[in-house]
């Protein structure tokens, strides 16, 4: 439970800067999204039952905060989630370029699946188009800052009460 306390706590604090510094930041077409890539690391790093209920709680809290119809993100994110699990239980990922290439992969299938749902649920296809302008821009830049924002957001999770306030012996000359 202190895990999952954690993670949903950065994740606020990611969503509160994605949705005030980096909103439409560096393009429209693709943005920072580090509550995607939080998604991502708990998936490299937590068991499937403690991180798909993690998961579930950011993606919920995630979607109330956006403007696509519930539920969207919350579908999306898990579908993320449940791929990344896969990966990391089939195949070697702890490498730079694993990493990289599964966030790439992930952050792809994941555009695709917003994109197609909110043709379905708006029955407007334009968003299927919106989605194909997208997904290769928003991917390649997910790949690139998952690089960075996995293991900061796994360094993140580590940290506790414990180590921050713990005393330190006295160094004499």
């Amino acid at each position: 439970m202190k895990k999952i306390t954690i993670a949903i706590l950065w994740t606020l604090f990611w969503l509160t800067l994605q949705s005030t510094l980096f909103v439409d930041f560096p393009a429209n077409s693709a943005r920072i999204n580090i509550v995607f890539l939080s998604v991502i690391a708990i998936g490299f790093a937590y068991e499937f039952g403690e991180g798909f209920f993690t998961v579930f709680l950011i993606s919920f809290i995630t979607d109330a905060a956006s403007y696509p119809p519930f539920g969207i993100i919350t579908l999306s994110y898990c579908l993320a989630f449940c791929m990344i699990r896969f990966a990391t239980s089939t195949i070697y990922s702890n490498s730079l370029i694993a990493r990289f290439v599964w966030t790439t992969i992930v952050s792809m299938a994941t555009v695709w699946v917003e994109g197609a749902l909110l043709a379905l649920i708006l029955k407007n296809p334009v968003f299927i188009f919106k989605a194909l302008l997208a997904f290769v821009p928003q991917a390649l830049l997910n790949g690139v800052l998952g690089l960075a924002v996995i293991p900061a957001f796994l360094w993140c999770l580590n940290i506790s009460w414990e180590k921050i306030f713990k005393k330190k012996g006295l160094v004499l000359d």
